[in-house]
């Protein structure tokens, strides 16, 4: 049987390698994707020897789990075990188009359920550099607002001198986005403990100034050809800075080799919807839940 614990922090270092190998593009098996959001699915993790395996408690007597990393067929096996063990039938949640093909040929009473609030928005990273073309004129126009506006705007790395600056701009989003539902809750914890440990989660962040003044920050990491930006925060009040920030942070750090940006999923809020279609992505990473039929 596979003994779960609870993940924490002190894992980090242990699921780094197995997260970085990044076969999916998805932003959920990344340090973003787990590490940051584990508390607010209670996230427990497992290792065999073969397989990596992270799980989450919808209820007391229901476990999902993602795709185990690893042999596939060796875990995907092992959860059916665990599962059948404890009179339940396994359930698979965030699963790409590859694992969902993979899993359902293991698993030929299994079907898939596409989940369209969780896919994953992917963009060219020239495109999201420049605004170039007609569909992406709206942002190209906001971020010459800003140009225009603030002639002298600047962008830092945040680094440990310039974090205070980075927490108080936080707080003043916050305060512009009142919500108080679990979620936003959740994030603004996850948000406040990647700037306390940078060394668990080792992102790189930005910081854009309107003249002197912090106006929006990211935060985010690259695997193989594709940079996850897993935290962009702006003030809404200040026009073009979203704009500003998005291209900004990735002439600052995207590689020469980097290709895509994925900006996670919209988790069925219809402004993030709205904000990031109006973006054009390049593609949508679809995600499923696999469960018995």
């Amino acid at each position: 049987m596979l003994e779960f614990e609870n993940l924490s922090l002190s894992h980090g270092d242990f699921v780094r390698p197995f997260l970085e190998k990044g076969r999916t593009g998805l932003c959920d098996p990344t340090m973003g994707g787990v590490m940051m959001w584990r508390n607010h699915f209670h996230t427990q993790l497992a290792y065999d020897g073969d397989c990596l395996y992270f799980r989450c408690p919808i209820s007391s007597e229901h476990l999902v789990y993602t795709p185990p990393i690893g042999d596939l067929a060796h875990g995907v096996e092992a959860i059916v075990a665990q599962e059948t063990a404890s009179g339940r039938d396994a359930v698979f949640f965030s699963v790409g188009e590859e694992d969902r093909a993979s899993i359902l040929a293991l698993l030929p009473d299994y079907v898939a359920e596409p989940q369209r609030d969780s896919f994953d928005y992917v963009y060219l990273k020239e495109k999201m550099i420049s605004f170039s073309g007609k569909k992406l004129s709206g942002q190209r126009n906001h971020r010459n607002y800003f140009l225009n506006h603030f002639p002298n705007w600047h962008f830092e790395e945040i680094t440990a001198d310039n974090l205070p600056l980075a927490k108080e701009l936080f707080a003043q989003v916050l305060s512009e986005q009142p919500k108080e539902d679990p979620s936003f809750l959740s994030e603004k914890e996850a948000v406040l403990e990647v700037m306390d440990h940078p060394e668990v989660y080792r992102f790189f962040g930005g910081m854009v100034f309107a003249e002197e003044k912090p106006v929006a920050f990211s935060y985010g990491e690259i695997i193989g050809d594709m940079m996850f930006v897993h935290i962009e925060k702006a003030l809404r009040s200040v026009r073009g800075a979203y704009q500003m920030m998005t291209s900004s942070f990735l002439s600052r750090f995207a590689r020469e080799d980097t290709v895509y940006v994925n900006r996670e999923e919209d988790m069925g809020d219809p402004g993030l919807r709205y904000s990031k279609t109006a973006y054009h992505p390049e593609m949508m990473l679809k995600k499923y839940v696999l469960h018995k039929k």
